[in-house]
């Protein structure tokens, strides 16, 4: 297919009912909104669970209807079979247990842990990439982002509250899988209007406030590191870099006074003062000892399936069993389900993803996905992302992008221009 019958037949194409756009990110806009008051304790389960139900099915027919059942890079249509098939083999070796309410609630309703749904995800490789479909994906990503302010509003006091409190770590925890991919908006700012972007912004900035002040050194390093990758962009695109570079000098001088100056007073710091007490608590040695020691060989070659656990006693007051079925190193958490060779098969095909989205792409739209996936691998030892959320589905979207020679050579303008075209229709 040449370049111009791409453009024509795949990347305008909108024969697609605006219906099916509607059910696959409404589906899953519901489900994540009712698992997130849930996991945060603002409704109970038994109210969350019907509208999560009818959230999966949604999303469900809106993907049927919309997937595009075809891989044309013959690297990743070979690497991706390998690896999907390794994760059905990951939920199935356990299936006998899976036949139990028990474990069927877990499957559907523990998406940040031990849940099935996360399995399913990379499936979003056969998302549309067209200019229809990124314009719903970006209103999708704000609407969570909208969201998660207004969860933080009803949560104030819980999230404010003072000292070293686990509920309350926890809960922003879960909050960021709803505000985290509105950094996706900052890395791809030249699609988006002022004011999506500032709100995306303020978004982004706010989760790393929190961060800092609830001491989670791991969302505060993801946040940081969007932001970062996000000015990189930025500067790429600018066309007065020298303004850029002096900007940025000048912050770093004033930024590293203004440290200096704090040195000795930072912990009795409003803001900063937990996060300076807890900076150099080892708080993951403990656990990954546990795990390194209850692990054998076979493990480590292909996990433990997808109830699959390992013993560590005594790490939280809280706990309810001598064994933890989820462990925060990213990483970690992929191998004890899947094994190395789970962890291998994904980097054979995020690794070259990366490569062709920065260094072989002439679209903002391109570089930032291969940038979304550096993020993700870079962070896989402070932060677990493996989960079923918004961030791990823009993944696995970037990377069906980033594989697409054709995408990648679009020019920014003509991706700008379809993105306003498909909005006037909207309009």
């Amino acid at each position: 297919m040449n370049y111009q019958t791409y453009i024509d037949n795949e990347f305008q194409r909108d024969e697609v009912k605006p219906l099916y756009f509607i059910l696959f990110w409404g589906g899953f806009i519901t489900y994540s909104v009712f698992q997130t008051a849930n996991s945060i304790y603002l409704l109970t389960f038994s109210i969350c669970a019907p509208f999560q139900i009818l959230g999966i099915i949604s999303l469900i027919i809106g993907a049927f209807n919309i997937a595009v059942l075809k891989i044309k890079n013959s690297y990743l249509r070979a690497s991706f079979i390998f690896y999907f098939v390794w994760l059905l083999l990951i939920i199935f070796r356990d299936s006998p247990q899976l036949t139990n309410f028990t474990m069927i609630k877990v499957f559907l309703f523990s998406p940040y842990g031990s849940g099935g749904l996360l399995y399913f995800v990379p499936l979003a490789i056969f998302l549309p990439k067209n200019a229809v479909f990124y314009r719903k994906t970006f209103n999708a990503i704000i609407a969570l982002g909208v969201i998660f302010l207004l969860f933080d509003i009803v949560m104030a006091n819980q999230l404010l509250v003072a000292g070293d409190n686990p509920e309350s770590q926890e809960m922003l925890e879960t909050l960021s899988v709803l505000s985290v991919p509105c950094g996706f908006i900052l890395c791809t700012y030249v699609y988006h209007s002022k004011f999506r972007n500032l709100v995306a912004l303020a978004i982004v900035g706010l989760t790393l406030l929190l961060a800092l002040i609830r001491a989670r050194r791991g969302l505060s390093l993801y946040c940081s590191s969007i932001l970062f990758f996000a000015y990189l962009i930025y500067f790429y695109n600018s066309k007065k870099k020298y303004i850029h570079v002096y900007a940025l000098f000048l912050f770093f001088c004033v930024e590293s006074l203004y440290l200096n100056n704090m040195t000795y007073h930072i912990r009795e710091n409003r803001i900063l003062g937990f996060f300076a007490e807890r900076g150099d608590d080892d708080t993951r040695t403990g656990i990954e000892w546990y795990f390194y020691n209850d692990m054998q060989t076979k493990d480590w070659t292909v996990g433990k399936g997808i109830l699959g656990d390992y013993y560590c006693p005594d790490i939280s007051e809280s706990q309810q069993t001598n064994f933890r079925d989820d462990i925060e190193t990213g990483y970690l958490q992929i191998i004890l389900k899947g094994g190395i060779v789970s962890l291998l098969l994904f980097l054979l095909i995020s690794i070259p993803a990366i490569i062709k989205g920065i260094f072989f792409s002439r679209n903002t739209l391109a570089k930032a996905s291969g940038v979304w996936i550096l993020l993700f691998i870079s962070t896989l030892y402070p932060r677990d992302e493996t989960k079923f959320t918004l961030n791990y589905i823009l993944v696995w979207m970037s990377i069906g992008l980033c594989y697409n020679k054709n995408l990648r050579n679009l020019q920014e303008e003509e991706i700008i221009g379809f993105l306003e075209k498909d909005n006037k229709n909207l309009s």
